[in-house]
């Protein structure tokens, strides 16, 4: 989404904003389910309750996934906003507290308290989220988004041409 409203792909400056402010109302969203953690850990799966209250769902487990890290760095990059780079520092250090261990890093088994580790470290984990991470906390000349796209697995590719993004006003 904020990609998309930056880049003029869509038909007017209205959508552009829509879409932009959708894209960091599910940001918020997505913080939200790691900040109401006693961990600070995101869980796998989180639901809605009537009343409108997020919280774990059938699987409270933190598996050291990249995909909230990852929009963290890209609506920081779009917007320059630095609320995105404060909540992903939240992030990491609940990472370090959590899911460090002797030999790398493992997940959580359940993030309402940090007992329980998933003794394993996904390949992910080493590939994409620290990458996003990375570049969260790098200048923005570093892989700049006009000129690189990321894969699934967040390898850079550049496209056949430079992508124009502008800002969203």
């Amino acid at each position: 989404l904020a990609l998309g409203a930056a880049s003029g792909i869509l038909s007017s400056p209205a959508l552009e904003r829509e879409h932009l402010a959708l894209a960091e109302e599910l940001m918020n969203t997505c913080y939200q389910s790691y900040a109401r953690q006693p961990t600070r850990l995101g869980p796998e799966f989180s639901t809605f309750s009537q009343t409108g209250g997020l919280q774990p769902g059938s699987d409270a487990g933190y598996k050291l996934r990249p995909e909230t890290v990852e929009s963290l760095y890209v609506l920081h990059r779009v917007t320059g906003k630095e609320v995105y780079r404060t909540w992903g520092l939240e992030i990491w250090n609940a990472i370090e507290q959590h899911c460090r261990h002797a030999d790398g890093y493992v997940g959580v088994q359940d993030i309402r308290h940090s007992a329980g580790k998933i003794n394993k470290l996904e390949s992910y984990f080493m590939a994409e989220t620290l990458k996003y991470l990375y570049l969260l906390f790098s200048p923005s000349h570093v892989m700049p988004l006009h000129r690189h796209v990321f894969n699934t697995e967040c390898h850079p590719v550049s496209p056949l041409a430079p992508v124009r993004l502008h800002a969203v006003v």
